[in-house]
């Protein structure tokens, strides 16, 4: 047992003292949550487009489900261009939510009943919040850095 009191933390660092991306692979913790949240949310993002009697998001969410499923196989493989696809991904997010905010405050009421415009604003807000916060960790996390060599 280490310092950190991990039994499986072991790093790997060059002769210069970098650590080796991709060499090290302490995958788990807080990554596992995304990587999970990642393909139940998109999942059930596109069954609840699918089957919605009024689709109001038929065009990003099969784009955000594609990117979700992406990002998830780079983090599983540990790809050296995961931490690319996860910031593409949360700026999409961060996009797609910014704009469903704006929709549902400039949507006609007509067109729309008051649920649905209570959702999309839900659904913006969760999608702003979700996105600060896993930019912040993939930013600031020492699993991230530990995992892929560098941080977001």
């Amino acid at each position: 047992m280490n310092n950190r009191g991990h039994d499986s933390y072991h790093e790997s660092r060059d002769i210069e003292g970098q650590l080796q991306p991709g060499v090290h692979k302490r995958f788990g913790g807080w990554l596992w949550i995304f990587l999970i949240g990642c393909i139940l949310v998109g999942i059930s993002d596109l069954i609840v487009c699918i089957l919605s009697p009024t689709p109001i998001n038929l065009t990003m969410v099969p784009v955000l489900t594609f990117l979700r499923v992406r990002v998830a196989v780079s983090l599983l493989r540990i790809s050296p261009v995961a931490l690319r696809d996860v910031k593409i991904f949360l700026v999409s997010m961060f996009v797609a939510s910014a704009f469903n905010l704006l929709r549902a405050s400039v949507l006609p009421a007509a067109e729309f009943n008051s649920d649905d415009l209570q959702n999309l604003r839900a659904i913006g807000v969760r999608g702003l919040l979700s996105t600060v916060i896993w930019a912040l960790y993939f930013q600031r996390s020492r699993r991230v850095r530990d995992t892929f060599g560098a941080n977001l």
